[in-house]
């Protein structure tokens, strides 16, 4: 099938006006936000954590050209390796990981897809609707995942308001959220619902994309409860998403339902965390969109579990929690049969912090009912020597069971493999963080050990893709950050060696060296923008800096803005063989009443 490639429309004065707008950041420098903060927050409501991580605070949404969450991470310094684009479809890897490996939470729920982690960045949440994003590369023991963790805290609305945002871009792209939120401090209420739509940056890559996002949470003597209701539908053209260069004229259509309930009790020497969830899943797969009968897959999956966790003071200085997960994972598929899974654990954890001290051990006995049992410890150590150094420690051993397709997969392309070991990684972190006023930085070295890594490769290259175990591979780097009031900057450098197949499509396909850049802040004339750049330079491959910006004007009940992806119109891959689109800027306007 011939491409048809469409011309972006855009104005080239825009690109001008963003460059001159960045001179002002730095003559003047107002009333600037931190775009990455990494610091000692607690993350999914725990004590303080020894270890390093992560928080994407609010404020890199509101002035971000991405209103989807793998345009965001991306920008954060995550490596996500996108197939379409508006965050239709992405892969979320940390730390030259697989995109199987990382835990993807929503307020502490599990969201991971069991079919495939293609469909972990399908969630159901609109931006718009989120809080912060919590990153924490080394697991303390108490959830066993592969590479880090990534929890998504939703917003908890204080006041009554009605929202609506619309934007307009080439292609016949739009972007529209319409959202009313209501709360005091004894009951909220949250709902939103969006659609992005586009013809797509050429025939055969057009989308779709409805997020429906509704939760309710009330105070009551027995603590918080909250309810989430969502739902999500994505229909696009998934040309050689995964036949690079087989000129596959796929589609595809994926839903999602989600339904998940908390209970949080707090008293002077503790907290209770309880929490429930259903994930409902359907995947409709056509290899040729022209060819209907020929070959076609419809994937249903179901993932319902609950976790709890129970903290209490033991004393002055320590904490102590004792939990319990279980999670049942099912596949109804054409293609893949009828598969059920079972998995879960009990994990207990120690947090002790003088201040100047933290002590994190952390012990988990992981449960799979195919790969048996498994006691994953996890233990942090940091010590601020200075009043603004800290030295932090950590290591831990997780594992990661294979999905359902990696070993039932029947494909023309794609194999699965039926008799797949589960991963098993030791990680060793140590590093320095530093934060003094607006200033802030860390620097982290990082070496993981990995065993039976399971990845798709091939001897040769017209031969077809099957899941294997890769035996050992060892994974260092380093990772830097720095932020200081309206910049922040980001370097990671990664390392693998070990056993290497002719022909890896995913494990090895990690950045060498990846630096993220973002300024953000306030202008004259009520005007406030932002720009991020993000590099990647992969191995035998040549690097490519995407630049994305923004620009608003606020009124007294909303904003005007413009926004712009890839302004630098580079060409290049996230995905090989798979094209990412060129440069594209939209406009719009917000209203908040």
């Amino acid at each position: 099938m011939p491409l048809k490639r469409l011309k972006s429309r855009g104005w080239g004065t825009i690109s001008i006006f963003l460059r001159r707008e960045l001179f002002f950041f730095v003559e003047l420098g107002l009333k600037v936000s931190t775009i990455v903060v990494t610091a000692a927050r607690n993350p999914l409501g725990l004590p303080p954590l020894a270890s390093s991580v992560k928080i994407i605070e609010r404020g890199v949404f509101e002035n971000s050209a991405f209103t989807d969450l793998p345009g965001i991470l991306n920008v954060a310094g995550m490596d996500v390796q996108t197939r379409g684009e508006e965050g239709t479809q992405s892969d979320i890897t940390l730390r030259g990981g697989g995109f199987e490996d990382v835990l993807v939470l929503l307020d502490g729920a599990r969201l991971n897809d069991p079919q495939t982690g293609h469909h972990n960045s399908d969630v159901p949440v609109n931006v718009n609707d989120i809080e912060r994003i919590e990153i924490l590369s080394a697991d303390p023991g108490l959830y066993g995942s592969g590479t880090g963790v990534i929890n998504i805290v939703t917003r908890r609305p204080e006041k009554n308001e009605y929202s609506a945002r619309i934007s307009l871009a080439g292609r016949n792209t739009s972007d529209i959220e319409l959202a009313h939120k209501s709360g005091n401090k004894n009951y909220f209420s949250s709902f939103s619902a969006g659609r992005k739509k586009s013809d797509g940056f050429f025939s055969g890559r057009e989308f779709s994309n409805l997020n429906v996002f509704n939760e309710t949470g009330f105070n009551a003597a027995s603590g918080e409860w909250r309810l989430k209701i969502s739902a999500q539908k994505k229909e696009f053209g998934a040309y050689d998403f995964y036949t690079p260069g087989w000129n596959m004229p796929s589609w595809e259509k994926t839903e999602t339902g989600y339904l998940g309930l908390s209970h949080n009790y707090e008293i002077d020497e503790g907290s209770y965390k309880t929490r429930v969830y259903f994930r409902r899943h359907t995947d409709d797969f056509m290899l040729d969109r022209f060819k209907p009968g020929w070959y076609q897959n419809s994937h249903t999956t179901y993932l319902y579990g609950g976790r709890f966790d129970g903290i209490r003071q033991i004393f002055p200085d320590g904490k102590i929690l004792l939990g319990f997960d279980g999670n049942k994972s099912a596949v109804w598929s054409d293609a893949l049969g009828e598969r059920i899974f079972n998995d879960g654990g009990v994990f207990t954890g120690l947090f002790y912090n003088t201040g100047n001290i933290s002590v994190n051990p952390g012990l988990r006995l992981d449960s799979a009912r195919r790969w048996g049992s498994v006691f994953l410890p996890g233990f942090a150590f940091s010590w601020r020597f200075l009043p603004s150094m800290r030295w932090r420690n950590s290591v831990n051993k997780t594992r990661r069971i294979p999905s359902f397709t990696e070993l039932y997969y029947p494909g023309l392309v794609n194999k699965g493999t039926d008799d797949l070991k589960d991963e098993r990684k030791v990680s060793y972190e140590s590093g320095f963080y530093y934060g003094c006023g607006k200033l802030k930085g860390s620097l982290n070295y990082f070496v993981r050990k990995e065993k039976d890594v399971i990845d798709w490769a091939k001897e040769i290259s017209t031969s077809s893709w099957k899941a294997v175990n890769l035996r050992n591979r060892a994974v260092s780097g380093i990772e830097m950050n720095l932020s200081r009031g309206f910049i922040s900057a980001g370097y990671t450098f990664i390392r693998s060696e070990g056993h290497r197949p002719l022909i890896s499509k995913y494990v090895l396909h990690h950045p060498r060296h990846q630096f993220n850049v973002s300024l953000s802040g306030t202008l004259p004339a009520l005007l406030s923008g932002s720009l991020g750049g993000v590099y990647k330079k992969r191995k035998n491959e040549a690097g490519y800096f995407v630049v994305s910006g923004r620009l608003s004007r606020k009124f007294v009940f909303g904003e005007m803005f413009i926004e712009g992806k890839n302004i630098l119109d580079k060409k290049y891959e996230e995905i090989e063989g798979v094209r990412q689109p060129g440069r594209c800027f939209a406009c719009g306007v917000s209203v908040i009443l």
